[in-house]
């Protein structure tokens, strides 16, 4: 991912301060590849430094310093920012580029690099004006003088131009602005006049082709036209009769050429939503199937455990009968066994009660 910070003032250098703080004690989310922002590093000694930091009021944003300390943050993070200036030329600064896929490139519209208001931020910003971010400077609009902040005059205002592979597809132009005036921006966009996908409300790498024959085409005819009435005065009639008659020709060979265009265009529309309803039915299908599979694996194991919990409540059951029949036959032998005793004892009385009324006889 890149970063562009368009201005340095007192509203919005603390929030991307914090930010790259944050990166630089732990790696957190999102990623920075690149970081465009007009920040200098100050060249100061450390120990004037400590001393002017202790002298600062520390409830005042101090515009440099936090340059300073995102600086120190970049350098944590490997990472150095990279200067916006627009130069004459006005070359594009290329961020994305594949094969097969398309590019993406960024115009710098302002700050100009030999502008009078950059010099004065500059200089200003090596001095370490504490009071930088509500700085004022005067410009010319129009013959009216105006004054404006100077973070708002050098801020950076970009154009993102993305040219698709695909000669079908629409360039996409995203413009940030900034604080940029509309003054400024405008002079920015006279540099571009030479883009030709400026010079269309919307258009394709095919369409700018297209104009671009046609145009040669027509300025040819003009030429030809101008060198006819020049050479040859009188076939004049006959010559426009010709023109009109291949005018025609031509706007007939268009007007097929488009309908052809037009006609494959709705084939390929057609066949990428047959191609997108056919995926959608076979991810349906998949998704109805993967569906069915876990309704019936869970009903097995629905049935498998059912049919395990029934086992178990059968050898449970099992198990309590014959414990019941082992300790009713336990209490059975144990009754017996008392009863034996009892009659045992019994007999022994009788036996005793029996030989003492012998004795008592024989007495």
């Amino acid at each position: 991912d890149a970063i562009l910070i368009t201005r340095l003032s007192d509203e919005n250098t603390q929030g991307i301060s914090a930010v790259l703080e944050r990166k630089s004690v732990s790696p957190v989310y999102p990623q920075i590849g690149h970081f465009f922002a007009n920040i200098l590093e100050t060249r100061k000694d450390k120990e004037k430094e400590k001393q002017d930091e202790e002298e600062r009021d520390k409830l005042l944003v101090n515009v440099v310093s936090e340059g300073n300390t995102m600086i120190e943050n970049l350098r944590i993070l490997n990472l150095k920012p990279q200067i916006c200036f627009r130069d004459n030329i006005c070359d594009p600064i290329n961020l994305y580029h594949k094969v097969g896929h398309g590019k993406l490139d960024m115009y710098v519209l302002n700050p100009s690099k030999e502008s009078r208001e950059v010099k004065e931020f500059l200089n200003r910003w090596g001095d370490d004006m504490g009071h930088l971010g509500k700085f004022k400077s005067g410009i010319n609009v129009d013959g009216k003088e105006l004054w404006l902040p100077i973070a708002n005059l050098v801020s950076i205002c970009a154009l993102l131009i993305w040219q698709p592979s695909n000669p079908n597809d629409t360039i996409t132009r995203l413009l940030f602005p900034g604080s940029t005036p509309q003054n400024k921006i405008f002079k920015g966009l006279e540099k571009l006049r030479k883009l030709e996908c400026l010079k269309y409300p919307a258009c394709s790498p095919s369409t700018l082709k297209e104009n671009k024959t046609n145009s040669r085409s027509e300025k040819k005819k003009r030429m030809q036209k101008n060198d006819t009435k020049n050479t040859q005065p009188d076939n004049s009639i006959l010559e426009k009769k010709e023109k009109l008659a291949k005018r025609r020709q031509e706007k007939l060979k268009k007007k097929k050429r488009r309908g052809k265009d037009r006609k494959k265009k709705e084939r390929g529309k057609e066949k990428r939503r047959q191609e997108k309803e056919e995926q959608e039915k076979v991810e349906k299908e998949k998704k109805d199937k993967e569906r069915l599979e876990k309704i019936e694996k869970k009903k097995r194991a629905d049935k498998e455990k059912r049919d395990k919990e029934r086992q178990e409540r059968k050898e449970k059951e099992a198990a309590a009968k014959q414990e019941k029949e082992e300790k009713l036959k336990k209490e059975a032998s144990l009754r017996k066994e008392k009863e034996e005793k009892e009659a045992a004892l019994k007999k022994d009385k009788e036996d005793k009660e029996a030989a003492m009324k012998k004795e008592r006889r024989q007495t």
